[in-house]
């Protein structure tokens, strides 16, 4: 009899969709996933499982009545209200759909969302407190938010009712044991699944030395972790060496109205050309740009592995990256990448000057960086990993 895992998770994420398909052809599982937030519309990759949209059915009556591109906006609303007027509503259909279906595991990813919904209805019955519980923490789950009062107890609550857990850094295998893990920690990589070397491989064959590269990729996110203002700042104080350089920001939200602001500033005040990308790019496209860039930039106040540094290595684009991610387990600081603080443009500045100037350091980080993508983040591996773990929890 096939065993049944329940993923709870952000069902719109392609971080989601990659890790679950890792699993996806194994036969001796039964998937079931449960949004960890309302939403309407599941990730393409994600259709082909058991995915549980609460009234579902009813939203879908709109698109009878010629109204479907309201579905996803009434959706919205709905538990908007709901929220309001029944804070508990979400977590009573999650311990349904758990009763439900009677899972073997439950595997929860990310922390703040789905580690939290869960938490609260693990000890709700003897059933569900009895369940194997995998909890596997993204990014800056436990980093940043572990340092608010208000996230403390809803952490430690998560922790220390997990009977395993994963995550992308040995820097938050520690901080999991600060905050009350008693449980078996499972191997750490990242979380995106790896890299298909062969693909990879296509992607390189006309990228050329790096020294060669006539491009700049920066992570557009801004917010509170990302910090491409600061970024921004540090490339027009570098202006002077950039003539000849076209800067791309990537992951800019169609509605980021500072970055777009900034980049007009920036653009009228130093000359410099650049460019926001597409909000919509695929993953193949993401990168295709590292595979032209010389130096790929990723700047947050906090993370795990970051994918885009992940990217930037495997396609030979030197990264300058914020040193509030586990960056230092990847790379080695001047030399296959710079780590800088996320918040100083003038340390950002001397890695950019550096990073343009130094040609043979560029080169030799694209071979290096190259070699530690595949020994640590090629897909196959990944993917044995990731059942071998399965198959060891269900047996």
């Amino acid at each position: 009899m096939k065993k049944k895992i329940l993923f709870i998770c952000m069902i719109e994420s392609v971080h989601s969709a990659r890790w679950i398909n890792q699993i996806g052809e194994n036969e001796l599982f039964e998937i079931f996933i449960f949004p960890s937030k309302p939403t309407f519309k599941p990730h393409l990759d994600l259709l082909k499982f058991k995915v549980k949209i609460p009234f579902k059915n009813y939203f879908l009556i709109l698109s009878f009545l010629g109204m479907k591109s309201l579905i996803s906006q009434a959706y919205y609303v709905t538990f908007y209200l709901i929220s309001r007027f029944l804070p508990n509503f979400f977590q009573t259909q999650l311990k349904r759909y758990v009763n439900k279906i009677k899972p073997d595991l439950v595997h929860t990813l990310e922390t703040q969302s789905a580690g939290y919904l869960f938490s609260a209805i693990r000890n709700s019955s003897s059933e569900i407190r009895n369940l194997n519980w995998w909890h596997t923490n993204w990014g800056s789950d436990i980093q940043i938010f572990s340092k608010m009062k208000s996230h403390q107890d809803l952490i430690r609550g998560v922790i220390s009712q997990a009977n395993y857990y994963s995550c992308e850094c040995n820097r938050d295998v520690q901080l999991a044991y600060d905050w009350g893990f008693n449980g078996e920690v499972l191997p750490v990589y990242p979380n995106t699944g790896g890299f298909k070397m062969e693909e990879i491989d296509q992607l390189r064959i006309s990228t050329g030395n790096t020294s060669n590269r006539k491009y700049i990729l920066l992570k557009g996110y801004n917010g509170w972790a990302g910090r491409s203002l600061v970024a921004l700042r540090s490339l027009g104080r570098c202006a002077d060496i950039l003539k000849g350089y076209k800067i791309f920001l990537f992951s800019v939200h169609d509605k980021a109205l500072d970055v777009q602001i900034a980049v007009d500033l920036l653009i009228n005040s130093s000359g410099l050309e650049i460019e926001i990308l597409p909000s919509n790019l695929s993953h193949k496209d993401i990168l295709k740009y590292h595979g032209m860039a010389r130096i790929s930039i990723g700047l947050s106040m906090g993370d795990g592995i970051s994918t885009s540094l992940l990217e930037a290595m495997a396609m030979g684009s030197f990264p300058i990256q914020s040193n509030t991610s586990c960056v230092c387990e990847w790379i080695i600081d001047e030399d296959t990448g710079l780590i800088v603080p996320p918040e100083d443009p003038e340390i950002i500045e001397k890695a950019i000057r550096k990073a343009i100037s130094n040609n043979a350091m560029v080169d030799l980080a694209n071979l290096k960086n190259y070699k530690t993508i595949e020994e640590k983040a090629e897909y196959y591996k990944l993917k044995t990993l990731t059942n071998n773990s399965y198959n060891r929890i269900l047996e």
